[in-house]
């Protein structure tokens, strides 16, 4: 990979080598000197310094992107509420969705690549990295996703917003990784394909079977 940019802070440079190297390679297949090589840093302890460990580099690269993610999401989900569409569960996943589909074709989009890793990294706890107060944007949007799902058991709806992103942030990224150049409008079909099919998951009745199940766990 290049080495970012060095007209950086050293911080960012190590936030954004760390983003990069381990969102194409995985959480568990990338060292701290090749981090450090790729933020152009000769002194190893340069992350001990800026972050105290390697988790410590993790969640900086969170909190990094975090701030900038949920700004842009309270502002379309703003958007929605003016127009009184916060009940349009599609438009509400396009919001919370929308600031990662935005950077898809951008310098910035190896957080999705970083995201997906800590998702399906089994050794990686993903809540622990992300604190609860600087997700108020996302919190709104699943107040109102929950809301057009109201008949959906807790724990189902759960498993089911979970499989949702999963699934969404998955296939951005290998969106992302594609090696051919999209066809026109490839992309706005793509994105659009991908919100249908995400409320699909949260708005699809629960079979025999399930049901079954659940009445079940429930007595």
């Amino acid at each position: 990979m290049e080495n970012v940019k060095q007209d950086l802070p050293t911080r960012v440079k190590l936030i954004l080598a760390a983003e990069r190297l381990l969102g194409e390679r995985g959480f568990q297949h990338v060292s701290v000197k090749e981090i450090l090589a790729a933020a152009g840093q000769r002194n190893e302890s340069a992350l001990q310094y800026h972050f105290g460990s390697r988790a410590g580099l993790i969640s900086a690269v969170f909190a990094y992107r975090v701030d900038q993610i949920e700004a842009r999401r309270i502002e379309l989900l703003n958007a929605l509420e003016a127009e009184g569409r916060s009940g349009d569960l599609r438009a509400v996943l396009g919001a919370a969705l929308g600031p990662l589909v935005e950077v898809m074709d951008s310098e910035d989009k190896y957080y999705l690549l970083f995201a997906v890793q800590a998702l399906f990294d089994p050794k990686f706890d993903l809540p622990s990295f992300i604190e609860a107060p600087s997700m108020d944007g996302l919190g709104r949007a699943v107040s109102w996703i929950r809301a057009s799902v109201p008949d959906l058991p807790d724990h189902v709806f759960g498993m089911r917003l979970r499989l949702a992103i999963e699934m969404s942030i998955g296939a951005m990224a290998r969106w992302i990784r594609a090696e051919t150049v999209p066809e026109s409008h490839a992309q706005e079909l793509f994105v659009s394909n991908l919100l249908d099919t995400a409320e699909a998951v949260l708005r699809a009745p629960l079979s025999e079977e399930t049901a079954r199940i659940i009445k079940q766990t429930a007595s």
